[in-house]
């Protein structure tokens, strides 16, 4: 036996204009029964009043947007188990917005988007874009495993988008509009000034042309050609996809607006100064992108990758690694001293992780460049850099208080970023490098290599300024050799650093003492000779496993 039963009834959204739903309850006993619900006059009555927009119940749709297969995509069919009723995803909006509003604290839908006559539709079509950005989650409904059902639920992403107005971004003042903020929170904040993640003009201006045609989107009329129809609704979903996609890496940019302080000059020279800086589009520093000095902000592209602080435990341990990535970064500030160009604000989170892992230099709001006036180069006792990277009060009175400017002040710097990848802490107390609890050697007492960072350390992070390298270049020069003897398998020759066995590559080479002296004489003879030819002052190494024998000359 067949009952239905049938009403129309208007969607319970914001729009008045919104779809209206057909919601039919058929009680069968088998499909040939529910077959026969798309023949039965009752139902052709409602189908045809709901594509005519005619009718006591819905005297508002003729002006809203129906299907030429209308009824039969819209028929919702009863579950049996526990009496419950399962909407197809046609009983929801087709305004996007809407559309995700709708599964705010989520529904248990029939999933039959198999069906032509429900996948065709532009809720379908949704469905998926919603899914496939991240606002929507879809689930199998474990509840009723053997019936076709899935649980759709709004997504944290989903609920940012609906929370975020679309026109926000409209009011950013002069040139900024061209660049979409993201969101409203800054990525970072400092003394100087605030970042914000922006959409660069190209993509700014494709979402703004997706969101003027998802809003004055013209739906068609139902004597609308099939062809005309599935272009319309194309468009509509096309224009849905691109306003929501993902944005790619060159589409972002980093915006950062100055503050103004007490001192608005100053402001302005530091940011004239950082963008001549970037201007030149060096190697190692980021691109600039855009900026306006009268409106106080400049943009450079953006690294999704964060900063080397985010990924100091990459390196913590490998002492090659760790200088091998720190190379790049120290010919950067080598070309920049090449020019007596001082960066003054080297830290893990002024290092950008670029594309290809390589080290990209920013932040030059403190960038000191020769030949200016006295307006940047003295600073009325202004604190310069991070206080846990700065050299030490004991640097010509520099300390703290900036009095005069020199190359070394990076290479200091540069010395506990290098200290900070290896150990893999954020920070080193002033030069205490050496002291048991900071000394790479012994954290790391199996890798030879790190006394190599020792010496490295050795002529960076120090007390004086006299033992410290001039500049980026002198470091460079001092971290090339190491990486050279790296790769030639090599080592420095030391006491107290442990050297593997060549041969069984097990044991360690030690120093043989015999008869309380470590150099011997190795007596070497022609061959037939009755009187030897020269005599060597030699050491002898033995590895304590396989017994393997290295000589070094001593004179």
């Amino acid at each position: 036996m067949l009952r239905i039963r049938a009403r129309l009834q208007p969607c319970r959204t914001a729009h008045p204009l919104q779809l209206v739903i057909l919601r039919a309850r058929a009680f069968h006993r088998g499909p040939k029964d529910l077959a026969r619900i798309f023949a039965a006059p009752t139902l052709r009555a409602f189908r045809r009043q709901a594509i005519r927009g005619v009718g006591p119940a819905c005297p508002a749709l003729a002006r809203v947007r129906t299907y030429n297969n209308l009824a039969k995509s819209m028929l919702i069919t009863e579950k049996m188990p526990q009496g419950h009723i399962y909407p197809q995803i046609t009983q929801a909006p087709i305004i996007y917005f809407d559309f995700l509003n709708f599964f705010r604290g989520g529904h248990t839908i029939d999933d039959n988007l198999g069906a032509a006559s429900i996948a065709e539709t532009l809720q379908a079509s949704l469905l998926k874009a919603a899914i496939k950005s991240g606002h929507l989650r879809k689930t199998k409904n474990m509840a009723m495993p053997n019936e076709s059902l899935a649980d759709i639920v709004l997504t944290e992403q989903g609920a940012e988008q609906l929370a975020t107005p679309q026109n926000w971004q409209q009011l950013m003042p002069g040139r900024k509009s061209e660049w979409e903020r993201v969101k409203k929170e800054p990525l970072g904040e400092g003394g100087q000034s605030k970042v914000y993640l922006v959409r660069t003009p190209e993509r700014t201006k494709e979402r703004k042309q997706s969101r003027d045609a998802i809003i004055n989107h013209a739906w068609v009329s139902a004597s609308t050609s099939e062809s005309a129809l599935q272009k319309s609704r194309m468009e509509y979903v096309e224009a849905i996809q691109t306003y929501l996609r993902d944005d790619k890496p060159e589409e972002l940019g980093a915006m950062k607006e100055f503050k103004i302080r007490d001192d608005e000059k100053q402001s302005l020279d530091r940011l004239r100064q950082e963008i001549e800086v970037l201007q030149q589009n060096r190697p190692g520093l980021p691109k600039l992108l855009g900026f306006d000095i009268e409106e106080r902000w400049m943009v450079t592209e953006y690294f999704p990758n964060g900063t080397l602080e985010d990924h100091l435990k990459e390196y913590t341990g490998n002492a090659a690694l760790a200088l091998k990535a720190f190379r790049s970064v120290v010919a950067t500030i080598a070309l920049l001293h090449n020019e007596n160009i001082v960066h003054r604000d080297i830290k893990p989170a002024n290092i950008f992780i670029g594309k290809d892992h390589e080290f990209v230099l920013g932040d030059f709001g403190l960038v000191f460049v020769p030949n200016r006036e006295a307006r940047i180069t003295r600073l009325h006792g202004e604190t310069v850099g991070a206080g846990d990277f700065i050299p030490p009060a004991t640097w010509r009175g520099m300390g703290a208080r900036l009095e005069t400017v020199k190359t070394d002040f990076d290479v200091y710097m540069l010395g506990k970023v290098l200290w900070c990848m290896v150990a893999g802490r954020p920070k080193l107390d002033r030069e205490f490098w050496d002291e048991p609890e900071n000394d790479l050697t012994k954290l790391f007492p199996s890798d030879p290599h790190m006394h190599m960072i020792n010496l490295i350390l050795g002529r960076s992070v120090v007390t004086r300024e006299a033992n410290c390298c001039g500049s980026a270049n002198d470091l460079l020069l001092q971290v090339d050799t190491n990486l050279e003897q790296i790769k030639q398998g090599g080592q420095l020759l030391h006491d107290g650093i442990r050297r593997i066995c060549h041969v069984c590559g097990v044991g360690e080479y030690t120093r043989q003492v015999l008869k309380d002296t470590q150099s011997y004489n190795m007596r070497l003879w022609n061959s037939g000779a009755a009187i030897h030819a020269a005599d060597l002052g030699i050491e002898v190494w033995e590895c304590d496993t396989c017994h393997h024998i290295q000589f070094f000359r001593t004179g």
